[in-house]
């Protein structure tokens, strides 16, 4: 239980390679200590989603696999396992974690969402978006401001352009959906989270004008969106014209400050 607890404090003071070694230390005294392993796994899936690095996210899962061995009735296990499927795109066994954790009685809202982003990420759209729907809801009775899901969800939807009508009422959709809860600044930052994207080589600039075009017509009636949308035009505009600065400085000097590290590349 000390290494435990050791390791506890280094990963408070972000001083994760050493937590590991602590957390380890304590598995090898007792490799039945549920809780050492889920706290690695913890700590290994964090340094995956910050570092964008996937071998983390596999050491990851082998902690929660762990975790579930010595206690397949642990939700938490079996929500933490659904989250690490999620991120390493797995999302038909995320889905199976993901169920079992709710059937056990996991009571955190990011369970239902992770369930809804596997069923938006399969085109399960119908049921996908009653889950979002449901989830959205469970979100606005915590004290929270960020949803990690709803940057990918938006992802997802920007990799699945190739049908402009379907696409269309997806977006129309989401809006509704999140305008229904009083969270619309989330979807469009959501919405922003996929620049860095768009300014891949790899996406062409017709692909990139199509994504602003989308989002301008359902989202001219929303205050909210005035900036996200004069932001997404600048980057495409930004795109389209090579890294002409020129598009940055006619942005206000704030707007300007977040869309830089955007279409750079140096998100911090």
């Amino acid at each position: 239980m000390a290494w435990r607890k050791r390791g506890d404090v280094l990963n408070n003071l972000e001083r994760y390679d050493k937590a590991l070694a602590s957390l380890d230390r304590a598995i090898e005294l007792d490799k039945n200590d549920t809780c050492a392993w889920c706290r690695r796994g913890y700590i290994l899936g964090k340094q995956g989603y910050f570092l964008g690095q996937p071998e983390y996210y596999e050491e990851a899962l082998l902690s929660f696999n762990k975790m579930i061995e010595l206690d397949e009735q642990n939700s938490n296990a079996w929500n933490n396992r659904g989250w690490v499927l999620c991120r390493l795109g797995q999302y038909d066994k995320a889905l199976i974690s993901l169920a079992k954790a709710i059937e056990l009685g996991f009571p955190d809202w990011y369970a239902f969402f992770n369930r809804a982003e596997s069923l938006l990420a399969l085109n399960q759209w119908d049921e996908g978006f009653i889950a979002l729907d449901d989830a959205i809801y469970r979100f606005t009775q915590e004290d929270m401001t960020e949803i990690d899901n709803t940057e990918v969800i938006v992802r997802n939807l920007f990799n699945n352009t190739s049908d402009i009508a379907i696409c269309k009422t997806r977006i129309k959709t989401l809006i509704e959906l999140y305008n229904k809860h009083n969270v619309i600044p989330i979807l469009w930052q959501g919405l922003l989270g996929t620049i860095p994207a768009l300014m891949s080589e790899m996406v062409s600039d017709k692909t990139a004008r199509t994504w602003l075009e989308l989002w301008q017509e359902p989202t001219s009636n929303y205050e909210q969106f005035q900036i996200p949308i004069r932001l997404l035009n600048a980057a495409v505009r930004y795109k389209e014209t090579k890294g002409d600065r020129r598009v940055l400085l006619e942005l206000p000097i704030e707007e300007r400050n977040l869309l830089e590290p955007l279409v750079s590349g140096k998100i911090e």
